[in-house]
C-alpha cells in the first residue's frame, strides 16, 4: 500500500512550519492572498505587510520553492507574488 501523504508535495513544508512552532501567514491569511481585497490601496498594504511577514519567516525558502513546484497562480508565497514567480 501507498502511502500518498509522503508524495504529497506539501508534506514537507507542512513539517518544517509545525518543527518551527507555526509561521505568521497561519495567523492571518488573509494578508497573503491581496487578489482578494478589492480596495487598491488596502491591498497594496496587504501586500507590503506580507512581504514584511515573509521576509522574517524561517520557511521562506521552503515556500517559494513549494509555489514554483506546484505552480501557484495565487497568493503571495515566500515573500513573492504570482507576477514574479
Amino acid at each position: 500500500m501507498t502511502n500518498h501523504r509522503q508524495s504529497d508535495p506539501y508534506t514537507p513544508l507542512a513539517s518544517a512550519i509545525e518543527q518551527n512552532g507555526g509561521v505568521a501567514c497561519e495567523e492571518m491569511p488573509f494578508l497573503f492572498f491581496p487578489e482578494d481585497i478589492t480596495d487598491r490601496d488596502v491591498r497594496r498594504r496587504s501586500i507590503e505587510v506580507a512581504r514584511r511577514t515573509c521576509a522574517q519567516c524561517p520557511v521562506k525558502l521552503m515556500c517559494f520553492e513549494y509555489a514554483m513546484n506546484t505552480g501557484q497562480r495565487f497568493g503571495i508565497w515566500g515573500g513573492t507574488l504570482p507576477s514574479e514567480r
